[in-house]
């Protein structure tokens, strides 16, 4: 799930003062992923239109239950979900994951876990069917419609027999029923893979690694909030595809693996690449087009002479010995347990960096160059001040230690 950008009024004809001080509608995406009776991955998105919303832990609740209460009514068969979404704070706070337990009781559908993605980790599948979206409401502008409202947006969305598996509807939330509105949770920030359990939270700070931190009797101890309202204004409505289809990253592997590789044994090849030296056929000439298009060709001898087999074999032999010798080494029994090292679970998590203050007598240097600088007006750079692991005391001694010694920018960001 995720927060689409807000959709500005889109108009046919448009004068230049109708663009200025145009307040976005928000939309909000679900997209429901499950697996058909005949085990084909499918989707049905559900889309909340607003004209006005607050985007916080509430709003996404309410949401999130309105659209679990419909898929209960149209997938009966759907008993637990998955949930999945940004490190946004509506999403990333203590308040969302204390409600999950009242949300799975009244939408009759148990929230199993709740897992972020990582920063940078590239689009979601909410980011794809956002852009399906976009797409139809520009054509339902071109078509000579404006889009002004929330109800607007619904009517571009489902025009011409609507997205492929989206349903949108125009909804209103109302915060007056908000009671939840602080807790005593510290240190959630830190987790990103949650577990919702019947007597409490199970948290991880990576997917699985480890046993986990375990969080008990959390349910009891908060204010519970038990009312969620969402106001329809304009129900669910569906395409008609009601289910979109999900293409598996493998299915377009092997489609592009025909094209480079040819087809299948067994199949009549009569479309030969003209490549000298390449080896591939193909059944059809649109396939050898793409193919020649894409350039990866498959360079063979059609009859290898007996010196190159030789020198094919010697090559092999050579290459093998890397794995005799490495065989060798592991029957070796002298040391061999003490060599063994040992990694601690969890080495390859990225930890807190901690800042540490300076000691008073790197203090009292820098200041000590910095007011010479305003003395002489010669400002003092923090490239030469960077010396200062060679600085000796009245006796000869070292000033500083190893740890005393700064970077060039820290220097640079205490000056400034």
């Amino acid at each position: 799930m995720d927060w689409a950008m807000k959709y500005l009024p889109n108009m046919f004809r448009e004068k230049q003062s109708d663009w200025y001080g145009q307040k976005g509608k928000n939309w909000h995406v679900i997209v429901g992923i499950f697996k058909n009776e005949n085990k084909d991955l499918k989707h049905r998105t559900f889309v909340h239109i607003m004209d006005s919303a607050k985007q916080d832990w509430y709003s996404v609740s309410s949401l999130l239950l309105h659209a679990l209460t419909t898929i209960k009514q149209q997938l009966p068969e759907i008993r637990e979900v998955f949930l999945r979404s940004d490190n946004a704070g509506c999403y990333k706070c203590g308040q969302i994951w204390l409600v999950m337990n009242e949300l799975s009781q009244q939408s009759g559908i148990n929230i199993r876990r709740y897992d972020y993605s990582e920063p940078q980790s590239g689009k979601s599948y909410c980011d794809a069917k956002i852009a399906h979206m976009r797409g139809k409401m520009q054509v339902y502008v071109l078509n000579g419609n404006n889009i002004n409202t929330a109800k607007d947006m619904k009517t571009a969305i489902d025009y011409q027999h609507g997205v492929s598996g989206v349903q949108s509807s125009v909804v209103a939330i109302k915060n007056e029923n908000l009671k939840f509105t602080s807790h005593k949770w510290k240190g959630f920030t830190n987790f990103n893979n949650l577990e919702f359990l019947p007597d409490g939270i199970k948290v991880w700070k990576v997917y699985n690694v480890g046993s986990g931190r375990f969080y008990r009797n959390l349910y009891p101890n908060v204010c519970k909030q038990e009312q969620f309202e969402v106001v329809e204004i304009d129900s669910f409505s569906s395409p008609k595809n009601v289910e979109g289809n999900i293409k598996l990253q493998k299915d377009k592997v092997e489609n592009a693996e025909n094209i480079t590789t040819g087809i299948t044994a067994g199949s009549p090849k009569h479309f030969f690449c003209s490549e000298p030296g390449c080896i591939i056929a193909f059944k059809s000439f649109s396939s050898l087009e793409q193919h020649i298009f894409i350039g990866k060709h498959d360079y063979r001898l059609e009859r290898e002479s007996t010196y190159d087999s030789v020198k094919r074999i010697w090559a092999d032999q050579c290459n093998n010995i890397n794995n005799k010798v490495n065989s060798c080494l592991n029957n070796l029994s002298v040391g061999h347990e003490e060599a063994v090292v040992s990694v601690k679970e969890g080495w390859a998590i990225r930890k807190e960096r901690r800042n540490t203050r300076f000691s008073k007598n790197v203090r009292d240097y820098l200041t000590e160059k910095f007011n010479q600088g305003q003395l002489t007006g010669r400002k003092v750079e923090a490239i030469d001040v960077h010396k200062m692991r060679s600085a000796v005391t009245e006796d000869g001694n070292r000033r500083f230690d190893r740890s005393d010694w700064l970077q060039v920018t820290q220097i640079t960001a205490f000056f400034f």
